[in-house]
């Protein structure tokens, strides 16, 4: 009410004066207060990780500007098969307006450039902001193809920026730096195990990768999702060589497979078997990753906000501002991870920041350390002048004494070792595949859940049965081990075995039972305690077949009076000169294979208690044979 009051003053002192300083001062005011509005198209969701990092400075410009009004529309390419279902979808996004015309279009993603042109279509001569990894773009044929190609046309951007009113702001990555950030943790790598979906900056990696890795003399592998399933994956990692194959892992999209889409978790997955670098930023605080080489996120942030603001408050033509490319930030490395794959990061290069850093054993229990010494040091001492009085004999018992504590420490640290790679590698799987089944709906068809919680429940028993070995292992060191001694039928002790390890069994692997007793004929034994064994030996079988057979047996013919339980594969088998030493605890002869090295042995502490033996039978060799040989007697 009052500017209208002053307005006719003015307006009656004045007239025309008056009514055109009125009409300036009221148009000024309905140009100050428009919002600005800003067309923002994202390959991903704004509210994922990737959203997370990569639209943080123009969420922050929000935020401090109430006049900045942000749309966000998602166009990723791997939804798409056509380049008519792309252009469909461009056309609801640039419908969100109506007839309104933005003040600016802000567009991720090199697979979304195209985009700046039909915008540009839409509303001529709009100002664009391109925001992505590389300066050039591509065809929309080979954008929605699912394999890289050398010879595909490459257009560069800075002909876009010549005909639209467009800027272009880099992000890189850095393959190069990359593997040699790899190489200086593995100064043994000889090849790169490229892990890759079909989406198109997927691609455009792999290419450069291969081009990076042939100058650094390493081999190189693409192990993409279109080619592979996840099991395939899993699979090809664990067998990898981790001293000399360093493994890069970009996505897991895929058209063709499209299972393989819930990539989160797969990464996961990958990274709970082997050590995996990324190409990409990541945030570990809840991955396994190594480490990775991208863009300083802070000039990044700087030159995003710097860019809008002299498009939307000094008016600046798009065109009119240099394109920009961000520098690279600082190696950085997961501490965790360092330790879990025993690289030592005196190797990282100068400069590397490390996270996840937590305080050493020393550091923690520095206090205790001091006191612990000083009470070591005191009764060193007294041993020592101990060992002087009582001379030689002494001496001999404190050499055994001391080999003894060696050979508990070496077995105490080989233990915890093998548990916690042991334990880590199911627990990793069941909180994977339950991060799968956790997703929103229409990320997974319900046969995919269906074999997500076959995964989640066959590693619970292999969890179980791990920390059942633990308990047996614990009671027979203590004196603690139960047999109970009962008639039980000799061919339903070994069906109900292989009933319990069925769904371990191999896709291609068949396995029977064949015996020549009748079905009544009973032994006085453990029959739990006999399954046991049965069961630790059709595991193994399990674990080092992959085609064939697997044979169990039951024989009184074999090994007159006893009964002789088998279990044979065609396996990779055992060397002979290992026949003692494969039931010895924590031996594995293929560390890529999954097991804790107790279960051989536990079979040995059943035999010893039964009065049987446990035996590899050494004259078989299409694989292993092992033998349960137990008295009628």
């Amino acid at each position: 009410m009052y500017s209208i009051y002053i307005a006719d003053k003015l307006m009656r002192k004045l007239r025309l004066p008056g009514l055109l300083l009125l009409l300036f001062f009221l148009t000024a005011t309905v140009a100050w207060a428009k919002n600005e509005n800003i067309l923002v198209i994202c390959p991903y969701v704004p509210s994922n990780s990737w959203g997370q990092r990569a639209l943080a400075p123009i969420n922050q410009l929000a935020n401090e500007n109430s006049d900045f009004n942000f749309q966000f529309s998602v166009l990723k390419s791997t939804d798409y098969s056509t380049s008519v279902e792309v252009k469909d979808r461009l056309n609801s996004i640039s419908g969100v307006y109506g007839m309104e015309r933005p003040d600016l279009a802000i567009i991720y993603g090199p697979a979304n450039y195209e985009a700046a042109r039909h915008i540009n279509e839409k509303w001529p001569g709009i100002p664009i902001i391109l925001i992505g990894e590389i300066e050039y773009m591509c065809k929309l044929d080979y954008i929605l193809d699912s394999y890289a190609n050398e010879d595909a046309v490459r257009e560069n951007i800075a002909d876009m920026v010549q005909e639209l009113n467009c800027t272009f702001i880099k992000t890189p990555v850095y393959p190069g730096r990359t593997l040699d950030l790899m190489k200086s943790l593995l100064p043994k790598m000889e090849e790169v195990f490229f892990i890759g979906g079909d989406d198109f900056m997927s691609k455009e990696v792999q290419l450069m990768l291969a081009r990076k890795s042939e100058e650094r003399k390493c081999r190189f592998h693409a192990f993409l999702s279109s080619d592979h399933s996840i099991e395939d994956l899993i699979k090809s990692v664990q067998s990898l060589d981790q001293q000399k194959i360093g493994i890069i892992y970009c996505n897991w999209f895929s058209k063709v497979n499209p299972e393989n889409n819930a990539h989160l978790g797969i990464r996961r997955l990958v990274e709970a078997h082997v050590p995996v670098f990324n190409i990409y930023g990541q945030d570990f605080k809840s991955d396994d990753g190594v480490g990775f080489i991208t863009y300083d996120a802070g000039e990044y942030k700087e030159k995003v906000q710097e860019t809008v603001l002299k498009i939307l408050r000094k008016k600046i033509p798009a065109r009119k501002i240099e394109p920009v490319i961000i520098k690279a930030g600082k190696p950085v490395l997961n501490s965790e991870a360092l330790m879990k794959y025993n690289f030592d990061r005196r190797l990282a290069p100068e400069g590397t920041v490390f996270v996840n850093n937590h305080p050493s054993f020393l550091e923690t229990h520095k206090n205790d350390i001091i006191i612990g010494a000083s009470i070591l040091t005191v009764l060193f001492i007294f041993m020592l002048i101990t060992l002087l009085i009582h001379g030689n004999s002494l001496n001999k018992q404190l050499r055994q004494a001391k080999k003894r504590a060696e050979t508990s420490d070496r077995s105490k640290t080989i233990f915890l070792q093998n548990m916690s790679h042991e334990i880590r590698t199911p627990m990793n799987a069941i909180v994977g595949f339950s991060q799968l089944l956790a997703l929103p709906d229409g990320y997974s068809t319900e046969e995919e859940k269906k074999e997500y919680a076959g995964y989640i429940q066959n590693n619970a028993k292999m969890l179980m049965m791990l920390i059942d070995d633990i308990l047996d292992i614990a009671d027979a060191e203590h004196g603690n081990y139960r047999i109970d001694l009962t008639d039980a039928s000799c061919n339903e002790i070994c069906t109900s075995a292989m009933k319990s390890v069925e769904f371990r069994v191999p896709p291609e692997v068949k396995m029977y039972f064949t015996t020549d007793l009748p079905d009544d004929f009973k032994i006085h034994t453990d029959s739990r305690r006999v399954q046991q064994v049965l069961i630790n030996y059709l595991t193994n079988a399990c674990k080092h077949t992959l085609q064939g057979e697997i044979k169990v047996s039951c024989s009184k013919s074999e090994h007159p009076g006893s009964i002789t339980f088998s279990v044979t594969d065609t396996g990779t088998g055992i060397p002979s000169n290992m026949a003692e030493n494969i039931f010895e605890r924590f031996t594995k002869l293929d560390a890529f294979v999954q097991g804790s090295g107790l279960g051989l042995n536990i079979c040995r502490t059943i035999a010893q208690k039964l009065g049987a033996q446990v035996k590899l039978d050494t004259s078989y060799t299409k694989g292993a044979r092992f033998l349960f040989i137990v008295p009628l007697h």
